[in-house]
């Protein structure tokens, strides 16, 4: 998975990670995941960072 290394940096970072494609892919693309779980990561996301105002 060439993904893995760039998901884990964004990840790891201080900041509030992103929606990237890359993490997004990261957490969704593995058997037996949700169908919902790529929508749920982005709406978890996106509530966080406007909670941070971001």
């Amino acid at each position: 998975m060439k993904r893995h290394p760039d998901a884990l940096a964004a990840l790891t970072r201080d900041d509030t990670p992103a929606p990237v494609p890359h993490m997004l892919a990261y957490l969704t693309d593995h058997p037996g995941a949700s169908s919902r779980m790529r929508r749920n990561v982005e709406t978890a996301l996106a509530k966080l960072a406007a909670e941070l105002g971001r």
